[in-house]
């Protein structure tokens, strides 16, 4: 199983969201403002600016040990990409995999992404193509104005 990302970490540019289920900022919630592209097993995956990931669900007692780091942050958004609804048809534990493999290209230690596949592993199958309101693409006039409202050129919705 081969995965990678196209995008790099200085390409990607991030902005707070609103919580989806209480509709209120509380620093969980990230919307991507541009276009990231993946290849896992030869098939290119494009997730569209405007997608909301709450990076990676690690229990807080849990972040001593493995916590979000830039390392691991593309390959949080592709996970969370794949277990959604609107995402490619990759099987769960595809997206596992693929989620180690590029926290690994990009650089974060091997006992940490091993950590994070376990949990995923164990514990995905709760959130896999399920209905959670994470996981919905936003209205292009939404991006554009949040671009506007920051001075943040060029606007990838346009």
């Amino acid at each position: 199983m081969k995965a990678e990302s196209i995008t790099t970490f200085d390409e990607l540019v991030l902005r707070p969201a609103r919580n989806p289920r209480t509709n209120r900022y509380d620093g969980k919630w990230w919307k991507t403002l541009v276009k990231l592209v993946f290849i896992v097993d030869g098939e290119e995956i494009i997730i569209p600016p405007g997608f909301l990931t709450n990076l990676g669900s690690i229990p807080k007692f849990l972040r001593w040990l493995v916590d979000v780091s830039d390392q691991a942050i593309l390959g949080y958004i592709l996970h969370d990409y794949i277990y959604g609804l609107n995402g490619p048809d990759i099987p769960q534990r595809k997206a596992d995999k693929a989620l180690f493999r590029i926290s690994r290209s990009d650089g974060r230690k091997k006992l940490e992404a091993q950590l994070t596949w376990l949990g995923t592993y164990l514990f995905g199958w709760t959130r896999y193509k399920k209905d959670f309101a994470v996981f919905k693409e936003v209205e292009k006039d939404i991006i554009t104005a949040v671009c506007e409202d920051n001075d943040f050129y060029p606007c990838p919705s346009k």
